[in-house]
């Protein structure tokens, strides 16, 4: 069943355990960072209240009650806003990535990946790349997924002098992640129309490690860009008439259109952002997907889902990311026809591995059904300890077939007592001990020395 996944700020408020602000307490500390570095929004309405998405309409676009002198002063305070709204979101990123990405991500992630699913966001942040990275997910043909092979037809990075002789890393298939607000990442020459000078500066960093800013390197190979991210404000036309964006939102347009579930996380289609809500409205009334709503409060995103014309009956709801995470892999299935047709023989003689690609980093020594017979729970221990210290002997298919003829979930319990569910299996190039070995992928595992 085709997948969209839409993310907005909630999402990255629950995925850095409520590092990163909410859009109006966004606004708050958006204005703090213009004051303390001595700019005044005495020229222009200050922000009061919960209304920082409608005030920064007002700014981001001409006005016809004020004069010319009023406006270019409003113009002036919205690239102040835009240039702290990128500051604030990379203090916040930076934060984050001093520790690791909690379990439930991890395993998001690991699900989008294997499923191929598009994925849609209006955050400026880079979490999701970042956690791509950091999971190192292979597709079948055994290609890691990067960053880039989610960030199609995003802006490129800047072409850098040739130092020779250098050769691309293959593509890898995976989510598709589409940034319609831009990121904190991506730069341009303000008022470009062609698009052409937008680019992407990855000096992110990973988890474990925050980025250092390269400006020097950056204004070598983008000199005189400014940030390029899309404030969250009602009118926002002078950014969509570039070919880069509009091809964006219609890719984004297409993904919800026709998946067959649409999630919307931390996300509740505001009534002042007027594109995106026309655009859910056109994609989604006249559809039978499914809308699923993943938010601590259901009732406001239900109702405006509802005024957008989705029925009731089309309506499912969670009100936590991880309920949402364990009700997505509750959809993988694994049955023992899958395990079957991936061995190479009619014994059925092959241990079962676990690892992220041909090399088995765990060995599953052990099953027990895990609440009922659908599902089993394979019990693990390193590679080094089952193999070369012999201390256990490994389970094969054949075992786990006899003992468990219909299970249609396979969940791994890892030693540290995390859990994840099998998402695919195949023949494992690496040999354990004498035997040839099925390898099962997990939609995430534990965090090994990166």
């Amino acid at each position: 069943m085709s997948l969209t996944v839409v993310l907005g700020a909630g999402f990255s408020i629950a995925a850095s355990d409520g590092v990163f602000p909410a859009t109006d307490d966004l606004g708050v500390r958006v204005m703090r960072r213009i004051r303390e570095s001595g700019r005044s929004e005495d020229a222009v309405r200050p922000f009061r209240g919960r209304r920082f998405e409608s005030w920064l309409s007002r700014l981001a676009e001409q006005q016809p009650d004020l004069s010319e002198s009023e406006n270019l002063r409003n113009r002036e305070m919205f690239s102040l806003v835009t240039s702290a709204i990128r500051e604030v979101i990379r203090e916040c990123q930076d934060e984050v990535l001093k520790g690791q990405p909690s379990w439930w991500l991890q395993r998001l992630i690991g699900i989008l990946h294997f499923r191929q699913a598009n994925v849609v966001t209006f955050n400026y942040d880079v979490i999701p790349e970042l956690v791509l990275k950091y999971c190192r997910l292979y597709d079948d043909l055994e290609h890691e997924a990067q960053a880039e092979d989610a960030l199609k037809n995003m802006p490129l990075p800047p072409e850098t002098p040739n130092r020779g002789l250098v050769f691309g890393l293959p593509t890898a298939k995976t989510f598709r992640l589409i940034k319609l607000h831009g990121s904190i990442d991506n730069y341009w020459v303000p008022g470009d129309l062609t698009g052409t000078t937008i680019r992407r500066w990855n000096d992110n960093g990973r988890f474990g490690a925050p980025g250092v800013p390269r400006v020097v390197d950056r204004n070598q190979l983008l000199p005189g860009r400014e940030p390029f991210i899309v404030p969250p404000a009602a009118a926002k036309s002078s950014y969509y008439r570039n070919p880069l964006t509009r091809q964006l939102w219609k890719d984004a347009s297409d993904a919800i259109g026709s998946a067959a579930n649409v999630a919307l996380v931390g996300y509740s289609i505001p009534a002042t952002d007027l594109v995106s809500s026309g655009m859910f409205e056109e994609r989604l009334s006249n559809t039978g997907s499914i809308v699923t709503i993943v938010n601590p409060d259901i009732d406001g995103p239900k109702f405006a889902v509802q005024e957008l014309g989705v029925s009731e009956d089309r309506i499912v709801s969670y009100r936590s990311c991880e309920e949402y995470v364990n009700a997505l892999e509750s959809e993988i299935r694994l049955t023992p026809d899958d395990l079957a047709k991936a061995s190479t023989d009619e014994s059925l003689d092959h241990s079962l591995v676990v690892g992220r690609w041909t090399y088995p980093e765990y060995v599953v020594v052990d099953g027990v059904p895990n609440g009922n017979l659908s599902e089993v729970l394979l019990k693990l221990v390193p590679q080094n300890q089952s193999i070369e210290g012999n201390a256990r002997d490994c389970m094969t298919v054949a075992n786990l077939l006899s003992r468990f003829p219909n299970f249609e979930h396979l969940r791994v319990e890892f030693p540290d007592g995390k859990s994840a569910l099998v998402a695919t299996a195949g023949i494992c190039n690496s040999n354990a001990g004498d035997q040839r070995s099925i390898l099962l992928k997990t939609t995430a595992m534990p965090s090994l020395l990166r």
